[in-house]
């Protein structure tokens, strides 16, 4: 049995089935987000704020549709796919991706709290709930309910030009079966991490 499908199992195991009444709530982290502007180097201000998780979950919904091949960055190398199954510009994109026989999806909506919200579930299972701002080049990724001042290492990281990701088993225990010895998950877009890589330096 693979990691990930081992990772469902034990969720679908451990947990009765889901339903609106027996559903646990979810709260964002405490602080409120900060988003970078690229084009100012200053954080962008109080309420245009607000827009930036919907400009994001655009630009995630585009590269779903450009670059849908990634690879688990591990001894494994196995290759996921991404499709966009669903977008509603600035307020919603639903990514449907595979890994093995693996079926699953990744929500992204624009949070009340002002960060951008992303849910992920595999074969019917809730995974995992995250949170994501930009305090720098780089997105940090928060579990909920988190009590994080600005400056504090995240536990979760999506690349500048978000052609990576690391998640730690730390902020999320549930990634332990999928991690790797050191507790994380890495996962990089096939070419185009390698091409935006040669960019930088």
């Amino acid at each position: 049995m693979s990691g990930f499908r081992k990772m469902v199992s034990l969720l679908q195991e451990s947990q009765p089935p889901l339903t609106r009444t027996n559903r646990p709530a979810i709260y964002p982290p405490v602080r409120p987000p900060s988003f970078f502007n690229v084009l100012t180097g200053l954080d962008t201000p109080y309420p245009d704020s607000l827009r930036q998780p919907g400009f994001l979950l655009d630009d995630l919904a585009v590269d779903a549709k450009l670059w849908p091949y990634w690879l688990l960055d591990d001894d494994s190398q196995r290759t996921i796919t991404l499709r966009l199954a669903e977008h509603v510009v600035g307020q919603r994109a639903v990514i449907a991706f595979s890994i093995d026989s693996l079926q699953g999806s990744i929500t992204a909506t624009p949070d009340s709290s002002g960060y951008l919200r992303i849910e992920a579930g595999a074969d019917g299972s809730d995974v995992l709930v995250a949170y994501v701002e930009r305090i720098w080049e780089e997105h940090e990724i928060w579990p909920p309910g988190v009590a994080a001042p600005i400056g504090e290492e995240s536990p979760g990281r999506l690349g500048k030009h978000r052609s990576w990701i690391s998640m730690s088993a730390t902020g999320w225990p549930v990634l332990a079966a999928i991690a790797n010895a050191h507790g994380w998950l890495n996962v990089v877009q096939i070419d185009r991490a390698r091409t935006t890589e040669a960019a930088d330096k």
